[in-house]
């Protein structure tokens, strides 16, 4: 934790957590998933310290490849796998030629051929946090990819499976009770998608079931061939649809397993969007501003809106934020039928203490005694100030007003006893005190427009007079049309003088003593400035 003062005695405070291992860093790698035997197979990595901080570091790159058991499994027993096996290998194979016999059936126990071996540089860009492995092209079967870095006795290794498939084919050494690759890009309505479904099983016959969301199902069989289906899909033109369910059942060996595949749609009619066309982020205080904002849409579509506009100080986002969020007035239902059947061993357990238990519940009422929302309570956390208890009415706006024309009227006077030379012409103290003007708009909202209305181009235009305080300012639009379009646009605007004087009072005194004022120049003019024969006390 850091806190920093300030010569104003403001304090700003920031804390941040840091993560101690006992590595140096880890490997972070892309899932490797549904990759064809013509594509090269490419994946990004990282390294990076336990405190998500991007490190540049070689490693070990080692792919094998798998040897499947020459059998095909199914689900129903895949979490129960035996640990002390009753029957030899042979007579169980024989008893139940689809159940895994020992642990070395699954997967992560599968005798694997090295395909290569290497090591991995870092890329040498210095912008790129990442690394592309190319593994290249693959022939279709079931890989382990590891990698892996050592330092000293600890070894730093990731490691995934993945398969690689034939669009032509099943390959002989595939046994897979049934797989559908998702396809990997968006779909245009009217598209036609094409979708692969594998299964070893023999003349397996495929269920097919597809919905777009709708409550419809059409329902298909196919056969398939040489352990593949190729299924061709129609999307939909319908604008209120955007995700098809395709399911894919197969039934064999007393189990039914089905594998999903979700279509994405494109959505054809691109979001409104906001964009300042007259605009400047820092500003000078009491200055006349006219900006311009246009909202856009599709290509060539004019865009008829009304757009809400506000810009309020900044600070107030320490007690609660403001954004603003639009919710569609209606959002089409996606009604989607699962098929799967998960059956599995049923148990039931009693209790013969309670032979007769209904199960009904007594609820005790809660009763709102004390009347807490009728009290408002007040909590926030801001520099070196922790408020807390009941909200109370806010002071007269007056009495805000007379405060600050007073604090200014004390820098007044103090400019009065100081002489300041600007480029190479002396002010008289009579003239200065002349020049000093007061504040007057200090609103902590700039402006508010509700309700402006675009042009037949989709622009708007509208002016206003920035406040006098010197600080950060959220500026927040948001632009919906009639039927329902919206967009939001959020920007940061800083007022700003161009020489600015902010002592450091001390908050009382006593007689006699001695004091040392401190203040802060801010010049930001091309001009140099000199501040001469300073008060003294």
């Amino acid at each position: 934790m850091l806190s920093v003062t300030d010569i104003n005695g403001e304090t700003q405070s920031a804390d941040t957590q840091l993560k101690v291992a006992s590595v140096s860093h880890y490997i972070k790698a892309d899932e490797i998933k549904d990759v064809f035997s013509d594509e090269n197979v490419k994946l990004k990595v990282e390294t990076k310290n336990y405190n998500e901080q991007n490190l540049k570091k070689s490693y070990q790159v080692k792919l094998s490849k798998l040897q499947a058991p020459d059998r095909i499994f199914r689900s129903n027993f895949k979490d129960a796998v035996q640990n002390l096996p009753l029957f030899s290998k042979e007579e169980f194979i024989r008893k139940f030629p689809h159940d895994l016999y020992d642990k070395n059936d699954e997967l992560k126990n599968w005798k694997s051929t090295l395909v290569f071996e290497k090591t991995q540089q870092p890329s040498t860009g210095n912008q790129a946090s990442t690394t592309d492995l190319d593994l290249g092209k693959l022939d279709a079967g079931d890989y382990q990819l590891e990698l892996y870095n050592i330092e000293g006795r600890d070894t730093i290794k990731t490691s995934q499976y993945f398969s690689v498939w034939d669009k032509n084919g099943l390959k002989a050494n595939q046994k897979t009770f049934l797989t559908a690759l998702q396809p990997k890009t968006e779909f245009s309505r009217g598209d036609k998608a094409k979708i692969y479904i594998y299964s070893s099983v023999p003349e397996a016959l495929i269920n097919i079931f597809v919905q777009d969301g709708s409550g419809k199902t059409v329902y298909d069989v196919q056969k398939m061939k040489n352990g593949k289906l190729e299924y061709a899909v129609d999307i939909p033109k319908d604008k209120a649809l955007s995700v098809m369910n395709i399911q894919f059942q197969v039934v064999a060996y007393n189990d039914v397993q089905t594998a999903t595949v979700n279509l994405k749609i494109k959505d054809s009619e691109q979001p409104l969007k906001i964009e300042t066309t007259t605009f400047r982020d820092k500003l000078e205080p009491n200055v006349k501003e006219k900006w311009s904002v246009k909202v856009s849409g599709n290509d060539r579509e004019k865009i008829n809106a009304e757009v809400l506009a506000n810009m309020y100080d900044m600070s107030l986002d320490q007690f609660a934020v403001n954004s603003y969020t639009w919710e569609k007035l209606y959002r089409p239902y996606s009604l989607v039928t699962m098929y799967d059947f998960r059956d599995n061993l049923l148990s039931e357990y009693y209790q013969q203490r309670i032979r007769f238990f209904n199960g009904n519940y007594v609820e005790v009422p809660q009763f709102n005694w004390f009347d807490r929302n009728g009290l408002i309570v007040l909590q926030g956390r801001a520099s070196g100030v922790n408020i807390r208890g009941v909200a109370s009415p806010a002071p007269p706006a007056d009495s805000a007003v007379n405060t600050n024309i007073e604090e200014v009227v004390m820098i007044g006077a103090y400019a009065k006893k100081r002489e300041v030379v600007a480029a190479d012409k002396v002010l008289d103290k009579e003239d200065l005190v002349e020049k000093v003007s007061v504040r007057q708009n200090l609103n902590e909202t700039a402006f508010f427009y509700p309700d402006l209305k675009t042009d037949s181009e989709g622009n708007v235009s509208f002016e206003f007079t920035s406040p006098e305080a010197l600080t950060k300012w959220k500026l927040m639009f948001l632009a919906h049309t009639k039927d329902a379009r919206a967009a939001t646009l959020e920007k940061e605007v800083i007022t700003q003088k161009g020489f600015s004087v902010t002592p450091n009072y001390p908050r009382f005194l006593r007689e006699g003593d001695e004091l040392n004022l401190q203040s802060k120049l801010s010049n930001l003019t091309v001009k140099n400035l000199m501040v001469l024969q300073p008060y003294k006390f």
